[in-house]
């Protein structure tokens, strides 16, 4: 097929490409039940693609989650002893100095093992 260059340069270009393009194609010309099944299935594919990728999103957030969750607390036990990190990450958590929140963990401690709590 040969397209026409176009004679007005405020010419719809849209326009005459429809106006040029074969007639089952044009607007409002009844499509061949071929060319309908065409266009819904790809309709539904775009449709199953974007599902696919908020399911994708989706299991890589929870996945993250799940890491955040487990890789820091293996990580601080598997490192020397004399680094201190558990103490420092309980520390970061509770928002205090190291010194303080030990005496606190330790007065919870000793709380719950005279039954107080």
């Amino acid at each position: 097929m040969r397209f026409e260059p176009l004679d007005d340069p405020g010419q719809n270009f849209g326009q005459v490409l429809r106006d040029q393009a074969r007639p089952e194609f044009r607007r409002g010309a009844p499509m061949q039940p071929y060319a309908r099944r065409r266009c819904l299935e790809r309709g539904q594919a775009a449709d199953r693609q974007v599902q696919c990728l908020v399911q994708a999103g989706a299991g890589g957030l929870a996945a993250g989650i799940l890491l955040w969750l487990i890789l820091p607390g293996a990580i601080a036990r598997s490192l020397p002893e004399s680094w201190h990190v558990p103490e420092w990450m309980a520390a970061r958590t509770m928002g205090m100095s190291k010194k303080d929140a030990a005496q606190r963990l330790w007065n919870v401690a000793g709380t719950e093992q005279k039954g107080w709590n």
